[in-house]
């Protein structure tokens, strides 16, 4: 995929696909504003870049799945991303399927980051976060500005129930890791 770059300093790039400005079948409407909204706080030499929490919202449900803000990974299908090599910040919501509890699969999305902590703070809704060690397994529940913390190692999984209405998490890991991305939980941890 082709970008062009912006250099923001600090290790920090902006990356956007050369299809800016093209029809893009795949990348959505409300994607599509919040990235051109950074991109124009970009562009200015804004110190501080706003994500307003309606669009961030719209846009993680718009896409049915998790949505990357800062990362090291530029991807397709990302209206725009700020690539920083220290910090990634995510959103997931209730529209993700492979951490909703109406999955059949209890094992969807369950991983492990071997270098990274990963911590999840919801904004809207409650989540619930099952996590292992060795064999035993623990739930923990977090409703709005409540913060769970997983340190490196802990496998891992995020559940959110649709039934119970709108739910939006945020999801930082720092480092990124990026060799360490997400690891499925090995078939020896299954019960």
């Amino acid at each position: 995929m082709a970008t062009y770059t912006t250099q923001l300093g600090g290790g920090v790039k902006a990356q956007q696909p050369e299809t800016v400005g093209k029809e893009r079948p795949h990348i959505g409407p409300e994607a599509t504003k919040l990235g051109e909204l950074i991109l124009d706080q970009i562009e200015r030499g804004d110190p501080v870049w706003k994500y307003p929490a309606e669009m961030v919202e719209r846009v993680a449900v718009e896409r049915e799945g998790p949505l990357c803000i800062l990362g090291t990974n530029v991807r397709e299908d990302a209206p725009f991303q700020v690539i920083d090599s220290n910090t990634f910040l995510g959103v997931t919501c209730d529209t993700n399927p492979s951490e909703s509890r109406r999955n059949t699969d209890e094992w969807a999305n369950a991983h492990v980051h071997w270098k990274a902590s990963e911590t999840y703070v919801p904004v809207k809704g409650r989540m619930w976060l099952i996590v292992w060690r060795g064999r035993k397994r623990f739930t923990y529940e977090a409703s709005v500005a409540d913060i769970l913390h997983v340190p490196p190692g802990v496998p891992h999984k995020v559940e959110i129930n649709p039934a119970d209405g709108r739910t939006v998490v945020y999801v930082f890991r720092s480092p990124t890791a990026v060799a360490d991305y997400k690891q499925p939980l090995p078939p020896k941890n299954r019960s």
